[in-house]
C-alpha cells in the first residue's frame, strides 16, 4: 500500500451487498458531507490538501473493492465541482511540499499502518459504545481492508441503518483515522392500528412480533404491511387494503398501519368442466377448499387460500390416476370474484383422458425372496384399473419388507409402460437393496424438557445392531405413548449415513405442554323421592355447584415423573389428594410411587336421620411397586398397599316419621352398615397392558387392566371384602389416520364381602355419571332404598364413541357417544326383600336390585386451545317419567395446560 503523506480519503460505500442485495437494491444513497471539524487539520502541509467542509464527495464513484492505489491532489479551488470528479481518479502525483517531484521518484511505502482512532458520524438515537461493539477493528490494530465488508454486515444487521460508510484519513506516517458514517433509520417507539374489527391489535401484534421492529423505513414498513395482508387472508378478508406510515407524535416517531377490511369473501359455489366418469359431488368431497355452509366457521368450508387450489388440483389428478385415467390432469383453475357480492366461484377444468387397465404386474425377487413371496405385498392385480395410489402403496409395503430386514435404503423403482393401443399397462416393481445398515449411534434432537434418559429407555434400538423399520417403529410408538410429544409430528426419525453400512439415527422430537393447572365445575344431585322429581345429595354427595382446582405433570422436571395434586369443594364435600409416581425408579423398569388422601363428605338432606345429614371422614395413603415384564410384549404389574380410615363425627341415628314406622328396624341395619367406622389394610393386585399409539389423543391400539383390591379388618374393625374390575379399551380409524376414530370401551366389576364383615360404601359400585353412563347423575341407576342409593356388588358398562377432530392440530375434537349398563345386587338384598315380603310392604320402595340395562345417546366436545374445557350431552334413551328422571344431564369441566 503506498501511503499517502499528507491526506487520504478513502470511502466505500456497499450498496447492494451479498447480504442486502435484495432488501436494499431500491434505496438510494445520496452524496455525503464530512464536516470539516470531523477531520484532522494537517497544518504542516505546505499545500492544502483537506476536503472543504462545503464541498461533497460523491461515494457512489468510490471502488468498493479496497483502497485505490493511486494517487491524487486536491487543489482546494472553491469553483471546482467535486460531485463530478473523483479525487482518486487522477494520475497527478502529490507535492511534499518542497516543489514538484518527479513521477519516476519512488514513495515511501507503509505496509499495514494502525488504526489510531476509531470516529462514528452521524448518529442519533444508537450509542456510539453499542456501534464501536460491531466494529470489528481496535485502534492499535493493523488495518485490513478484507474487514471493511464484515462492518457493513454487522450495522446493517442491526437494522437499524439505511446507510454506511467508510472513510479512510492519515494521521502521521503509519497511523490511520478510521471513520464510519451512518445514517439511522427512524426509531419507533409504538405501533398502532387504524380501521381494524376483524382483527384485534394484540393478535396483530404478535403475528409480525412488533417487538422486532426497533427502527424502519418505507420500504420494511411494507413488508410488514404485506404481513398483515395476509394474516387477513387467512380469515377470508382477501380485498383487505393496508397503507403504512410514520408519524411524529409527541417528538416519537409511530409507525400506524391504516387497514380497509373490506367485506369476508368465501367461496359460494365449486363447479367442475370436463368430468365424464365422477359427479361433481363425488370430486367435491376430496377438495381441501369447501362451499360455504351454516356450520362453515367450524370446519372452514368456504374459505379461500390460494396455495390449497395447488393441493386441490394434486387431489383430483391423484383420485383420476388412482382410477385408471393415468393422463389425467386439472387443465385449469378458474376463480372468479361476483362483483356485486365479492364472494368467489371456483371452477375446475378436468382433462380426463383415456382409462387404462393392468395387463401385468411383476416383482423381480431375488436371494432373500422369490417373486411368488414378493408378489403378497403388492396392492395392484392385472385386470384391475390402473391406480396411482395402489403402485404408492406397493412401494411403501416392499420397502417395509425390506426395511424390516435391514435393508433401509432399499430403493422401489416401478416401471411402468402403457400401450395407447390397447389402453393397458405393464408395471414391474424393481428392488435395489444395497446393503444392510448398521447403528452407529442415536441422537435425540428438540427435547427441550425432557432428558435423554427418559426417551432412550423407550427405544429397543441399541448401537451397533442391525437397522430395520420394524424397530425403528416400535421406538417410535413407545416414545409417543410417553404423551410428552405432539400427537402429528412430534416424534420422527432421520438416518444419517456414515458409509455404506453404517448410519446414525437422529430422533426428533416436538414437545407439548404435559403439565395441567385448571378447574372442573359440575353439578349434581339424584331423585329424593320416586315420582317427585326432586333432587337429592345422599347418594351423590354433590349439592349444587361443585368445584375442583387441581395441578398436575406427567413429566414433572423433564424425569417423567408423574405428580398429581387436587383439592375439591363442595357444600357438602371437600378434600385434598396427592400422588407421585415414578414409573423407572432408580432407572429401572420398576415402578414406585406414594399416594396420600383425606376427603369430608356431609350426605344431606336424610330425613330418616337424626339432623339430616351424615358427615364422614375418610382418611388414607398407599404405596406402589410395580415392574415390566416382557411376556406379551410388555404387561405391567403394580402391587398396592396402603390403610384407610373411615369416620362418623356425630355417628349416624335413624329418626323415622309415624308412616315409615313398618322400614324401622330394616332401615336401621341397612344404614348402620352403610355408614359404619373403622379402618382396614387394603392390597391392590394391577395387571395391565397399553398398545395405545398416544395416551391423550390414541388413534390406534389397546389397553387394558385388571384390579384385584383385598379389605383386611385392622383391629376392631368390622370391614373385610375383595373387590375385582377388568377394563378394556380399543381404537381404530375409520376415515385416514385421525379424521375419524371410533373406541370401544367395557368395565366390569363384582365385590364379595367376608364372612361376618362389612363392606364399606364407597367401595361399592355407583353407576352413572360422567365417568361411565353420561346422561346419568351419580349412581342414580343402582340399587335404592326409599330413593336412597345403597350402592350395588355388581356393575358393568359400556361404551361407543365416534372421535374426529373439529380442528387439525387437536385443539378442538368432538364426539358422539353411546354409553349402557347397569349396577345391581345390593350389599343385603336378600334381607331387604325377605323383610319386605315377611311384612307385607311395599316392594318398590327398593329398586334396581337386577340387572336392569340403561341407556344413553349424545355429542361432547373437548377444547384445548385458547381455555381447554369438555362438555358432553347425554339424552336418555329409556327415560322413566314416573320415578321424576330429567330427559338429559349436562357435563361439564375446564382445566388449563401448562
Amino acid at each position: 500500500m503506498k501511503l499517502i503523506k499528507n491526506y487520504i480519503c478513502i470511502s466505500i460505500l456497499f450498496i447492494g451487498s451479498q447480504l442486502f442485495a435484495e432488501e436494499k437494491k431500491t434505496e438510494k444513497f445520496d452524496v455525503v458531507e464530512i464536516p470539516q471539524d470531523s477531520l484532522i487539520d494537517n497544518s504542516s502541509s505546505k499545500k492544502d490538501l483537506s476536503v472543504n467542509a462545503d464541498k461533497k464527495i460523491n461515494l457512489n464513484d468510490i471502488q468498493s473493492n479496497g483502497i485505490d492505489e493511486k494517487s491524487t491532489s486536491l487543489e482546494s479551488q472553491e469553483e471546482e465541482n467535486l460531485d463530478d470528479v473523483n479525487p482518486f481518479d487522477s494520475e497527478e502525483t502529490l507535492s511534499d511540499g518542497s516543489g514538484d517531484q518527479s513521477a519516476s521518484e519512488p514513495e515511501d511505502e507503509v505496509l499495514n499502518p494502525k488504526i489510531e482512532k476509531i470516529t462514528i458520524i452521524g448518529n442519533v438515537y444508537v450509542t456510539t459504545d453499542a456501534i464501536l461493539n460491531k466494529v470489528p477493528f481496535l485502534v492499535g490494530e493493523d488495518f485490513e481492508i478484507q474487514k471493511t465488508d464484515k462492518i457493513i454486515k454487522n450495522l446493517f444487521g442491526t437494522g437499524y441503518f439505511k446507510q454506511v460508510q467508510i472513510a479512510l484519513r492519515e494521521l502521521g506516517k503509519k497511523g490511520l483515522e478510521l471513520i464510519i458514517l451512518v445514517d439511522e433509520k427512524e426509531q419507533v417507539s409504538e405501533v398502532k392500528f387504524e380501521g381494524n374489527k376483524a382483527v384485534g391489535a394484540d393478535e396483530l401484534k404478535k403475528k409480525i412480533d412488533v417487538s422486532k421492529i426497533p427502527a424502519v423505513d418505507n420500504l420494511e414498513l411494507k413488508k410488514y404491511a404485506q404481513m398483515i395482508k395476509e394474516i387477513y387472508i387467512k380469515r377470508d378478508y382477501h380485498l383487505t387494503n393496508v397503507t403504512p406510515e410514520l408519524r411524529k407524535e409527541n417528538g416519537k416517531t409511530v409507525a400506524v398501519f391504516k387497514i380497509e377490511e373490506g367485506t369476508k369473501s368465501l367461496v359460494k359455489r365449486i363447479f367442475f368442466k370436463g368430468n365424464k366418469t365422477f359427479t361433481e359431488k363425488e370430486l367435491r368431497k376430496k377438495l381441501f377448499t369447501r362451499e360455504d355452509w351454516l356450520f362453515g366457521f367450524i370446519d372452514k368450508g368456504g374459505s379461500y387460500q390460494p396455495d390449497m387450489i395447488e393441493g386441490d388440483r394434486h387431489v383430483i389428478e391423484t383420485f383420476y390416476q388412482s382410477n385408471g385415467f393415468m393422463t389425467a390432469k386439472i387443465a385449469d383453475v378458474n376463480v372468479v370474484m361476483d362483483p356485486k357480492t365479492q364472494q368467489y366461484n371456483i371452477t375446475y377444468v378436468v382433462s380426463e383422458g383415456e382409462r387404462y387397465k393392468i395387463s401385468s404386474v411383476s416383482v423381480p425377487g431375488n436371494n432373500v425372496f422369490p417373486e411368488q413371496f414378493l408378489m403378497n405385498f403388492v396392492k395392484v392385480r392385472a385386470g384391475q384399473y390402473y391406480s396411482r395410489e395402489a403402485i404408492r402403496e406397493s412401494i411403501e409395503e416392499l420397502k417395509k419388507l425390506w426395511g424390516a430386514h435391514g435393508y433401509i435404503y432399499a430403493d422401489i423403482d416401478p416401471s411402468i409402460e402403457p400401450d395407447p393401443e390397447t389402453k393397458t399397462v405393464d408395471i414391474v416393481f424393481n428392488s435395489e437393496l444395497g446393503d444392510k445398515v448398521f447403528l452407529n449411534r442415536i441422537n435425540i434432537v428438540g427435547n427441550e424438557k425432557t432428558r435423554d434418559k427418559v426417551i432412550r429407555r423407550q427405544l429397543i434400538l441399541e448401537e451397533g445392531s442391525l437397522i430395520t423399520s420394524q424397530l425403528m417403529d416400535v421406538s417410535k410408538s413407545r416414545v409417543e405413548g410417553l404423551g410428552y410429544f405432539n400427537q402429528r409430528d412430534g416424534v420422527n426419525w432421520k438416518t444419517v449415513r456414515v458409509d455404506d453400512k453404517i448410519a446414525d439415527l437422529d430422533l426428533i422430537v416436538k414437545e407439548q405442554k404435559s403439565g395441567k393447572l385448571g378447574a372442573e365445575i359440575g353439578f349434581g344431585g339424584v331423585p329424593d323421592e320416586p315420582g317427585k322429581g326432586k333432587t337429592s345429595s345422599k347418594a351423590s354427595p354433590i349439592d349444587g355447584v361443585k368445584a375442583k382446582a387441581f395441578c398436575s405433570d406427567s413429566n414433572w422436571l423433564g424425569l417423567g415423573l408423574d405428580v398429581k395434586g387436587s383439592v375439591e369443594w363442595a357444600r357438602h364435600e371437600y378434600g385434598a389428594f396427592f400422588n407421585l409416581l415414578d414409573p423407572y425408579l432408580f432407572d429401572k423398569p420398576i415402578t414406585g410411587g406414594i399416594e396420600l388422601f383425606a376427603r369430608h363428605v356431609d350426605y344431606m338432606d336424610m330425613k330418616k336421620i337424626q339432623g339430616g345429614e351424615v358427615k364422614e371422614w375418610t382418611v388414607g395413603g398407599y404405596g406402589t411397586l410395580g415392574y415390566m415384564l416382557r411376556m406379551w410384549g410388555g404387561t405391567n404389574l403394580i402391587g398396592r398397599a396402603g390403610m384407610e380410615s373411615i369416620k362418623y363425627n356425630p355417628k349416624p341415628r335413624v329418626k323415622l316419621d309415624r308412616e315409615d314406622w313398618p322400614y324401622a328396624p330394616l332401615y336401621e341395619r341397612i344404614i348402620y352398615k352403610n355408614y359404619q367406622a373403622g379402618e382396614y389394610v387394603s392390597f391392590l393386585g394391577i395387571m395391565s397392558q397399553d398398545f395405545r399409539n398416544h395416551p391423550m389423543h390414541p388413534s390406534t391400539g389397546y389397553r387394558w387392566e385388571f384390579v384385584s383390591k383385598l379389605g383386611i379388618p385392622s383391629l376392631g374393625s368390622k370391614f373385610g371384602f375383595l373387590k375385582v374390575e377388568a377394563d378394556v379399551a380399543w381404537y381404530t380409524p375409520l376415515i385416514g389416520s385421525y379424521d375419524l376414530i371410533l373406541c370401544l370401551h367395557a368395565h366390569g366389576g363384582s365385590i364379595w364381602q367376608m364372612h361376618n364383615k362389612n363392606i364399606p360404601f364407597k367401595e361399592l359400585f355407583h353407576t352413572g355419571g360422567p365417568s361411565n353412563i353420561r346422561g346419568f347423575l351419580f349412581g342414580e341407576i343402582g340399587p335404592t332404598l326409599l330413593g336412597d342409593s345403597i350402592g350395588a356388588k355388581k356393575q358393568f358398562y359400556w361404551n361407543a364413541q365416534l372421535i374426529f377432530p373439529i380442528m387439525p392440530d387437536f385443539s378442538m375434537k368432538g364426539y358422539v357417544f353411546y354409553d349402557g349398563g347397569a349396577g345391581w345386587d345390593a350389599i343385603d338384598s336378600r334381607e331387604i326383600t325377605d323383610y319386605l315380603a315377611f311384612h307385607n310392604l311395599n316392594k318398590h320402595v327398593f329398586r334396581n336390585d337386577h340387572f336392569d340395562y340403561r341407556h344413553t345417546v349424545g355429542v361432547g366436545m373437548k377444547v384445548t386451545r385458547p381455555q381447554p374445557f369438555e362438555i358432553s350431552w347425554g339424552y336418555k334413551i329409556d327415560r322413566r317419567k314416573k320415578l321424576g328422571e330429567t330427559p338429559s344431564e349436562v357435563h361439564f369441566s375446564m382445566y388449563r395446560e401448562f
